[in-house]
């Protein structure tokens, strides 16, 4: 992983960056981190570019949230971020008791969730996979092949005669 990868932490707490500040310590490095308080101002830092991965605290006990006008349940911030993240990996901070919520958020497309009780052990190996997964899914080059104009393919299964059979 190169030493670009930016971290856009979500959490309307500024004390929730420093666990992760620790807990990266001498990975500063390899990882950028950043806070915003809400949905929309990270948005905005998304579609400014230069964002890897974005890190959402969903809290279970909060109150509904208003996203847009109408209030929602505690997912709603996740899925106005998944909608308009612009691919950016999603993984959800929570807390034990949010773990269903979590759960329920990676069914709708998190990349991942991670516990905060379990943020020592399991950060820095969660945040490689995921902005690994990204990284590759970026450096492969998408073409497609012109309307009505499908690729051949060929496959030998089962050839009789084993190994090396023609």
């Amino acid at each position: 992983m190169d030493n670009d990868t930016t971290i856009l932490l979500i959490d309307e707490d500024s004390a929730g960056i420093e666990p992760i500040r620790r807990v990266l310590g001498d990975q500063a490095n390899r990882f950028k981190l950043r806070r915003v308080a809400d949905v929309s101002t990270a948005l905005a830092r998304i579609r400014g570019g230069g964002i890897d991965l974005v890190l959402l605290t969903l809290r279970a006990s909060a109150k509904p949230v208003e996203i847009s006008g109408c209030v929602g349940d505690p997912l709603a911030p996740f899925l106005e971020l998944q909608q308009n993240a612009q691919g950016a990996p999603v993984v959800v901070l929570c807390d034990s008791a949010g773990e269903v919520l979590a759960q329920t958020a990676v069914k709708q497309g998190a990349a991942a969730y991670l516990l905060r009780e379990a943020l020592a052990p399991d950060l820095l190996n969660l945040l490689r996979s995921v902005a690994g997964k990204s990284a590759l899914s970026s450096t492969i080059p998408r073409t497609r092949a012109p309307h009505g104009k499908g690729g051949e393919i060929i496959a030998f299964m089962g050839a009789k005669g084993g190994a090396g059979a023609t």
